[in-house]
């Protein structure tokens, strides 16, 4: 094998060489543009990703000094943007010399030598690599097609793809083992990062993910590191150090699940004890059924299984008491039994079991069961948690969090009177290579429960990140804040987390930023806390630090009586999650706009300066051709995606306006009727009945659908669902949170819904605030959710789920 590997990674660097013209063609060409026709902040941007991919790519491939060209570009371009420093005078001289020194090396090739890691000497399939599959994601095919070559000889199943939408595709059929993803894509400087939650909420963080990229900077490898990304490798790849950590990756991310076996016959739980061991799992045996939830507080399993016939408690009664436990309330639970009765089955189904089997049954039919049961309840608890606002633990979901400071951020109308706190363990990086991928899991669940244990009324905490967390809180006075962080750092001092029996003798830091002060977008404001919590963390004495001075805000500098800066606006994809069928077809489209700093400032921000009714529709018109670009784009949505878009009173006054909808999707690729949702506000369309009854019909003469939005339980509005009968229906956002607090009974609801049902439209319910509103809402025959989480633009938005 090792005499055929050097011939095969040649004709794969030839392959590379061939390319260089074109390489030095397109860097030549973007930097002729940017000098002669149009200097752009966005041109920039693409001349340093060009950077980026060459200069990983050419040390690969074993040119180093083209390597090097490529790297002093690209961080010169990178050290100025990040400053906020235009290139100006001596500044854009000194790009021009760079960029010629790129080009040259490009084009003079030199006498360079093919890397000696690529000889690989001794390698060799590993017991890893004979069953494990690994997606590599590179825009670069070139070394994606490389990477995959030399790990495919080791004997790894190896599948490349250009974009992080490509492989999220893929991940919905394909289950695989390691992700290895370049960190930076021509979309965004750190798509990586941010794809990351999408592949870590696809999979429910059981695929590892590690990222490669040319960047040595330690923010980079710390972003990468608290997204949840398990490793990091630097381009130029050494090959045999790449080995390694793609073995030492999947080795530590094998799951070993948790199962309490509850059965009153030894001789079977002594069996099933072995296979499951011999399976890699982790058994837990019961033979007295009544010790059963003693146990199961104290194991905390992943998955129960349950005989039927034990002296004392039948299985189904065993299994009722388990779901009562709101600890246990989603556990998986399997019926392994001798019993066939069809009416017992129908019984047990009705508690949500996740499986019944018939005794005897084979190992590895069981194993399968197993895994399928878990997999499946991590699948519900992520659709739950995308809906609803606070977690198990009490603590926020991340998605509400971000939403609720997105709103603190955007309200002009009121005094920023609220702070960021930051909260982190430091040293992740030691502390993953000590206890792996289950040890890192084990910690980040008691720091989950510390966290949920010391937060204080009238604070709104969530988790970020793996050991992570952050907290909006209801002051900015610099002495009540430093107290607080320190009573924080005493809690975790006084109940530090706790590893293999011992006290883990990792260091807490705190970063602190008083919203009056930080920048009007979720991320810049989430980027500034980071940064003084890296300062607290690197600091030898002070362990919190408090953002003393103003942050640069973004800024919105386009002028309304100018064109539409369309260069400047991206879309956003919010779904509406099918919790029983998994699906995730329904998408709320939100238009964004990119300030100079990169922040993405939301519609509420910015719609406001539109003062003109024309500027407002040529918004809509924009927001609706970009839609169904994305829509058609994707052979996966094409079919069977559906967006849900607002418009502006003014577009909808327009009858002109209504035949621009029909003539765009008549122009696009779509097919089937009602794929586009126009929503109309339930009060709007109240106070123009007769206009709103004539908008609906030619909404759906051109094939689209109708949404009320915000819908009341007032008599009028049933009235308004059985004449118009809309295709879907929001519930007004207090809906739910008064279902919570018993202000509103769900029977309230039942008016509505039997109205929807007549009318053959669907219910969809916003803003729920746990997962017990959801199962009030549930019982009611609602089973269209829209929670708080956002997609990013650049991601695809058309993601659906595994298994």
């Amino acid at each position: 094998m090792n005499d055929k590997l050097p011939a095969e990674l040649l004709a794969l660097r030839e392959k590379f060489t061939a390319t260089l013209p074109e390489r030095s063609r397109q860097v030549n060409e973007l930097w002729s543009i940017l000098r002669h026709q149009a200097w752009s902040d966005a041109g920039v941007h693409a001349l340093q990703m060009l950077a980026h991919r060459l200069s990983g790519s050419c040390a690969t491939f074993g040119y180093p000094k083209m390597g090097d060209a490529a790297r002093a570009l690209e961080q010169f371009i990178q050290h100025r943007r990040e400053q906020g420093l235009d290139f100006g005078g001596i500044e854009r001289e000194r790009l021009q010399a760079l960029v010629s020194q790129l080009i040259a090396a490009l084009l003079q090739r030199g006498d360079e030598k093919l890397p000696e890691a690529w000889q690989a000497a001794g390698l060799k399939a590993t017991p890893t690599a004979e069953s494990a599959t690994v997606f590599i994601v590179d825009d670069d095919q070139v070394l994606a097609n490389l990477l995959a070559t030399y790990l495919q000889r080791a004997g790894y199943q190896c599948e490349s793809f250009t974009t992080p939408s490509d492989c999220l595709h893929r991940l919905a059929e394909q289950r695989a083992d390691l992700i290895i993803m370049d960190l930076g894509f021509p979309e965004a400087p750190l798509l990586g990062i941010d794809a990351i939650q999408s592949i870590r909420e696809l999979t429910g963080g059981q695929t590892p993910i590690m990222l490669m990229s040319a960047r040595t900077d330690l923010a980079a490898r710390l972003q990468a590191l608290r997204a949840g990304a398990a490793n990091f490798i630097h381009k130029p790849v050494d090959f045999s150090e790449l080995l390694k950590a793609v073995q030492h990756t999947i080795d530590r991310a094998m799951p070993s699940l948790k199962v309490l076996i509850v059965d009153d016959d030894e001789m079977i739980t002594s069996a099933l004890e072995k296979s499951l061991q011999q399976a890699g799992m982790q058994p837990l045996v019961v033979n007295q059924p009544m010790n059963t939830l003693q146990k199961a507080a104290q194991f905390k399993p992943d998955v129960i299984m349950l005989d039927m016939h034990m002296p004392k408690v039948n299985g189904f009664e065993l299994a009722a008491l388990i779901r009562q436990d709101p600890t246990f309330s989603l556990m998986p639970i399997v019926f392994l039994t001798s019993d066939t009765s069809a009416d017992l089955k129908r019984s047990v189904r009705a508690l949500g079991i996740s499986a019944y089997l018939t005794k005897p049954i084979e190992p590895e039919k069981l194993i399968e069961v197993l895994q399928h049961a878990h997999h499946n309840t991590r699948q519900l608890k992520r659709r739950i948690e995308r809906v609803t606002k606070t977690e198990k633990s009490s603590l926020l979901t991340r998605s509400y969090f971000f939403d609720a400071l997105q709103r603190q951020l955007a309200d002009e109308q009121r005094e920023r009177r609220m702070s960021l706190i930051y909260l982190g363990v430091d040293n992740l990086d030691k502390l993953q290579q000590l206890y792996g991928h289950a040890g890192m899991a084990r910690l980040h669940e008691q720091f989950v429960q510390r966290i949920a244990d010391n937060q204080a009324s009238g604070e709104q905490w969530t988790i970020v990140a793996d050991l992570v967390a952050c907290a909006m809180f209801n002051s900015i006075e610099e002495k009540t804040l430093l107290s607080r962080a320190e009573q924080l750092l005493s809690a975790f001092q006084q109940h530090p987390l706790r590893a293999d029996g011992q006290e883990l003798s990792a260091t807490i830091s705190i970063g602190i930023l008083p919203l009056e002060q930080a920048p009007g977008s979720v991320n810049a404001a989430m980027a500034a806390v980071e940064r003084q919590y890296e300062l607290a963390r690197q600091h030898p004495t002070n362990s919190v630090m408090l953002q003393q001075q103003q942050v640069a805000p973004e800024g919105i500098v386009f002028d309304p009586q100018q064109d539409l800066p369309v260069d400047r606006l991206s879309l956003a994809f919010q779904p509406i999650v099918d919790i029983e069928t998994h699906a995730a077809n329904h998408f709320d489209v939100l238009v964004r706009y990119r300030d100079q700093h990169d922040n993405l400032i939301p519609a509420g921000r910015f719609i406001r300066l539109l003062t003109d009714a024309d500027k407002r529709m040529e918004l809509d018109r924009w927001v609706l051709q970009s839609a169904i670009k994305s829509l058609e784009s994707d052979s996966l949505t094409r079919e069977s995606g559906t967006l849900f878009v607002h418009l502006s009173e003014d577009s909808l006054k327009q009858k002109l306006f209504l035949s621009f909808i029909a003539n765009v999707l008549r122009s696009s690729r779509i097919r089937g009727d009602k794929r586009l949702i126009i929503m109309l506000d339930a009060q709007w369309v109240s106070l123009h009945q007769e206009y709103a009854a004539f908008v609906v019909k030619a909404l759906r003469d051109a094939r689209c659908g109708v949404c009320l939005i915000k819908l009341a339980l007032e008599s009028p509005f049933t009235q308004m669902v059985s004449s118009l009968k809309p295709e879907f229906i929001k519930l007004a956002n207090d809906i739910p949170s008064q279902l919570a607090d018993k202000t509103l009974s769900a029977s309230a609801l039942e008016p509505l819904t039997q109205a929807c049902n007549e009318a053959g439209g669907q219910l969809i319910a916003t803003h729920v605030e746990d997962s017990a509103t959801l199962a009030s809402l549930w019982q009611k025959g609602i089973r269209l959710f829209q929670g708080y989480f956002i997609q990013a633009p650049g991601i695809d938005f058309s993601r659906k789920e595994a298994g």
